[in-house]
């Protein structure tokens, strides 16, 4: 099984806060004050195509505009950390 399948279908940026930013990384804080992780400047710059699309597109378009290849499992430790969080289905109105 890849790690894909392990992903939700849809993702959007979590909540999180910068602790440290350098030339080629960030330090962030998102579900742990105890848990900061190092997020590199290239793959900062993709989370905004995590946008509540489905997540293989996002990664199409991130590879397609930005010509990065993000490897699944860096996305599911983006999601381990909470730094991407999954899409609620919309709630159909009665």
């Amino acid at each position: 099984m890849s790690c894909l399948a392990l992903i939700p279908p849809a993702l959007k940026v979590g909540s999180f806060q910068l602790i440290q930013i350098t030339n080629c990384m960030s330090r962030v804080r998102s579900y742990s004050e105890l848990d900061p992780l190092d997020v590199p400047a290239p793959v900062m710059e993709t989370l905004g195509y995590f946008d509540g699309r489905p997540t293989e597109q996002a990664l199409l378009a991130i590879t397609a505009e930005k010509s990065i290849h993000l490897d699944p499992g860096l996305v599911r430790k983006s999601y381990d950390f909470q730094l991407l969080v999954p899409v609620k289905p919309a709630q159909s109105s009665k």
